[in-house]
């Protein structure tokens, strides 16, 4: 998969980091923040990749949906929904501040989005 070298750099330590950041064993508020705040720069660095595999192939991606769906068109991600959950829930995180929400998805980074973010990583990464 073809994408620019500051690309992979950058999704190699922001996928780093998240899967760091979510072996943290009962985080407080403030790490909890600190960790959606990793997911929401992990998801916006994942699905600009996307768009650039997928420029690269003739698809047009202009949004993170868009993104998301031609990156499993062209497989590269394997699980289009759990993808599109996570677009889902990064808008949620980055538009509003609710505790319950945040909750619950820094729930699915910890036990679903990290290892779906870090296996896709590691496949454009190669």
């Amino acid at each position: 998969m073809k994408m620019k070298p500051q690309t992979k750099e950058n999704m190699a330590r922001a996928i780093s980091k998240l899967v760091q950041f979510t072996q943290t064993n009962h985080p407080s508020e403030l790490e909890r923040a600190g960790i959606i705040q990793a997911f929401e720069f992990t998801c916006e660095i994942m699905w600009k990749a996307f768009k650039e595999v997928a420029e690269e192939e003739g698809i047009l991606a202009a949004s993170p949906k868009s993104a998301c769906k031609a990156a499993f068109q062209l497989g590269v991600i394997q699980e289009e929904a759990i993808w599109l959950s996570i677009i889902t829930d990064r808008n949620l995180t980055s538009h509003t501040y609710i505790e319950e929400v945040a909750q619950k998805i820094y729930l699915r980074i910890r036990d679903q989005y990290a290892a779906a973010m870090e296996s896709t990583a590691q496949f454009l990464l190669k």
